[in-house]
Parts: C-alpha cells; structure tokens; sequence
C-alpha cells in the first residue's frame, strides 16, 4: 500500500499493520473455539470497518490487514464466514476436518498448527512471495 501511495512509508503504519492483522485472533481469550465466533466473521468485519469509514474516510486502511488475515486464516481450517448466520467453515481447509472439530487452547493450535507439512509449505510459499513484494517494494522506492 506504501508502494501505490495509500499510506505513508513509516513504522507507525507498519506497526499498525501488524497490530489490525492480529485482532481477530482475539477470539483466544474469548473462547476455546477459535475461528468460530464472531471475530472470524466477514459480516461483522464488514459491519465494523463501514463503521468505522462512515466516521471517518481516512481510517479505511484497517480493512486490508483484517480482511487479508480472514483470508489467510481460510486456508487451513476455514473460518465461519457468515457467523452469526451460519456456524459452517468456509476456506481451503488443508487440514483434516476431523481436526477442526476438536476446540484447542493457543499452545494447542500452534502445535498442531507446525505439525502439519501442507500448511507449512505453504506458509513458506506466503513468506518467499512477501519477500519477493518487499524487496520489490524497496527497490522500486
């Protein structure tokens, strides 16, 4: 986003960044069922960030790291999509569904998480192509 000029090329805009693309993972303290209430929802992102926009125009560059992290988060178990309309998981879901049922703490999730090779592979994937884009994005600035 630096790169086409939407927002300012600064720590404080990379660190709000990171920080927007973790808070849906709130659901940890919330919950034993990760992904599947309302903070993995598409519906109550996009009722929030409107919000959110509506107040003020500017304060649009939450949405891309919520948006992107629902995304991202789709590939492994999915994610509940429409909650609270619907409960099912939507996404690519590279890992067995039987594990998706089971409700897991944080430590849990992160160790089934790197136990399987699939999601690791492609994590890798992800990690080479942001390097890519970043490199990319410095040289090009």
């Amino acid at each position: 986003m630096s790169i086409l000029g939407l927002i300012p090329k600064d720590l404080f805009y990379l660190s709000l960044m990171i920080i927007l693309s973790l808070v849906p993972d709130l659901d940890f303290f919330m919950s034993r069922r990760h992904r599947e209430i309302i903070t993995h929802s598409v519906i109550f992102w996009a009722i929030i960030v409107s919000a959110i926009v509506i107040a003020r125009l500017e304060y649009w560059i939450v949405a891309p790291p919520i948006f992107c992290h629902l995304f991202l988060d789709s590939f492994d178990w999915g994610v509940t999509v429409f909650f609270p309309f619907s409960r099912r998981k939507l996404g690519l879901k590279v890992l067995k569904e039987e594990e998706s049922d089971k409700r897991y703490g944080f430590l849990e999730s992160v160790d089934n998480y790197l136990a399987n090779k699939k999601l690791l592979y492609l994590e890798g994937v992800l990690l080479i192509m942001s390097i890519v884009l970043l490199v990319g994005a410095a040289y090009c600035s």
